[in-house]
Parts: C-alpha cells; structure tokens; sequence
C-alpha cells in the first residue's frame, strides 16, 4: 500500500503529458503542400516532414502530389492549396493571366532532366517524325524539350509531335510501352528505362543551361497575410535541405518511400545526384534560372517580355535566415 501513491503521482503525470501531446497537437498549423513529380528534385519537403522538422516550426504539413504544373497553379489560384513546388514557366504565365504568384526558394537551378530514346533513335537527328513524351503543356518538361530539339536543329512545332503524358513516371511508361519514342526523364526513372534498352540522348545538367527547376512558390496575397507562417515552413524546408545534404541513411529512407521504390541502385543514384550535388544548400531563387525560364515562355508568349524575374521572386525568407545565421547554424562547422 505504501506504493500507491507513487504509482498514482507517475499515473497522473503520464496522464498530463500526453495530455500536454494532444493540445500541441492540436496547435499546429495546417499547410497542404503540392510536389509535381516523385523525384529527387522535389523531396526535401518530404525529408523535412519525415524529419519532423516543419512540427518544430508548429506546422502539420500535408504533402501530396499533382500532376503537372498548370493544375497546381489553378489550385493554388483557387486557394485550395497555399503552396507547391511548380514549374516556373508556369508561375510566369499564370502572372501573365492575372495570378499573383511568387517564388519564394529554389532547391535546383539547373535543369537535371536526361532525354532518353528508344534503342532505334541512334542520334538526334533520328527523332524527326517521331513521338516525344512531356508531362503536361506549359510544364517544364515541354519548354525544355524544345530547347533541347532547338539546339539539335529539330522545329518543335514542325518535325515531332509531342504528347502530354500526365508526368515522368508516365512518360517512362509510354516509352516501355512504346507509345513514345523518347521524352525527358529525371533520376530513377532514367535508370529503369535502361535496364529496358532504352538509352541517354542527353544530360541537360551537363549543358551548363541555367534553368529554374525547383521553384517553390505561393501567391504574393499570402506572403502579405501569413508571413509568420511562411517564414516557419521555410526553417523546416531549410532543415530537411541540410538532411538531405548530410544524413545520407536518413535520405536515402525518405527517399524509398518518397519514390515508392525499394531499389537500392536506384536510391543511391537519386541521392548521389541531388542530396550530394544539385540541390542548394542555400536554396536561393536564380535571376539567371527564371530569366531563361522567361525568355522561352517569351518566345510563345510575347508579353512575357514585360516581366523580369525581380517581379516573380521574393527570397527575403531565405535571405533572411541566412544572414541572420540560422543556416549556417544548421550544418555548424561543415
């Protein structure tokens, strides 16, 4: 009898702290959050969340994904999600139409796309007349493909015929089921076409092309209302940055269920490429990125011309946790 007390005093206070749980809980903010693609480029929300460093922040971040750009931008128009990593080409038409929209970060500024063919397409050249596979019209996909034919001396409009497929998974799919015959890959999914036969045209990070291919963004009506809140998602979107960058284990994980792939080659290689290497640490909107994303919608869209990237970006998140140390805290000596 004489432990009784003891036992009800340790009851009682478990019994409070997981009270004390459930009210902080109960306290964070709600954020829905879009991603386009299940690639390496667009996965340190989703290492930061898995990280559970937005909770840090007081945010319950929902991450989910929607196929290409042009649909994220209308939801996000529509208020029914607040922010996303999104095309840029998408964010400078969308503003061309009337939207608000700003890039707040960049965790890629250059483009990490590789054309890949079916082992009939011997060159460049070989593409004329065929089938090109892009996620969706006005994405990234599709104004890279045409820079990319452009260099190769192939008309665009003229010389191929390009199909929206949904996304890059669904472009690697009308490949192996030869519905296409090239398109733009990221990592893994080049990888798995390989295994099937089909081969690299072309690595657009080895062109040396300044090219916006990160962008997260939200519209400038919510910066001006919840700047607080902005501010804390990018704290945990800095943190999961600095995970990804350093904590190779606790990536590769995330990136497992991130892709939904239990491929040990093909998660090695996703993170070597973006954990290890083009992601930003500081992730910085690029001037020189968004200007080329610019001047392609320009060429369709002459209006465009009339935007610089200074009307479409706003880094003072990013600045400011940068000069006030709290990066630089974060990788501490490294």
């Amino acid at each position: 009898m004489k432990t009784g007390k003891p036992f009800a005093v340790l009851f009682v206070c478990a019994a409070l702290s997981l009270a004390s749980g459930a009210v902080a809980q109960e306290k964070l903010e709600k954020l829905r959050f879009v991603h386009l693609e299940f690639s390496g480029t667009q996965a340190a929300p989703f290492i930061a969340k898995r990280a559970k460093a937005f909770e840090k922040q007081g945010l319950d971040v929902e991450i989910i994904r929607i196929g290409g750009s042009s649909r994220v931008v209308q939801a996000m128009v529509a208020g029914e999600i607040k922010m996303a990593h999104v095309g840029a080409s998408t964010v400078v038409e969308a503003n061309l139409s009337g939207a608000d929209l700003a890039i707040i970060a960049s965790t890629v500024n250059v483009a990490t796309f590789r054309m890949m063919a079916a082992p009939h397409i011997k060159v460049p050249a070989d593409l004329k007349g065929k089938k090109i596979g892009i996620s969706r019209f006005g994405g990234a996909t599709e104004q890279l493909t045409r820079v990319l034919l452009e260099k190769w001396g192939i008309d665009p409009a003229k010389e191929v015929t390009l199909l929206q497929m949904g996304g890059v998974q669904e472009t690697a799919a009308g490949l192996i089921a030869k519905i296409v015959d090239a398109g733009l890959l990221s990592s893994p999914q080049h990888l798995k076409v390989s295994d099937a036969g089909f081969h690299q045209l072309a690595n657009l990070a080895e062109l040396g092309i300044p090219y916006m291919s990160g962008s997260i963004a939200t519209t400038k009506t919510f910066i001006r209302t919840q700047p607080d809140l902005v501010r804390r998602f990018t704290r945990g979107l800095l943190e999961g940055i600095r995970i990804y960058k350093t904590d190779r284990e606790f990536s590769i994980r995330a990136l497992e269920q991130f892709t939904r792939s239990t491929d040990a080659r093909m998660l090695a290689a996703l993170w070597e490429e973006n954990g290890n290497k083009v992601i930003q640490k500081v992730p910085y909107p690029s001037v020189d990125g968004l200007q080329f994303v610019m001047d392609e919608v320009a060429a369709r869209k002459p209006e465009a011309r009339k935007l610089k990237p200074a009307d479409l970006i706003d880094g003072r998140f990013v600045k400011e946790l940068d000069e006030s140390g709290f990066i630089k805290a974060l990788y501490g000596d490294k």
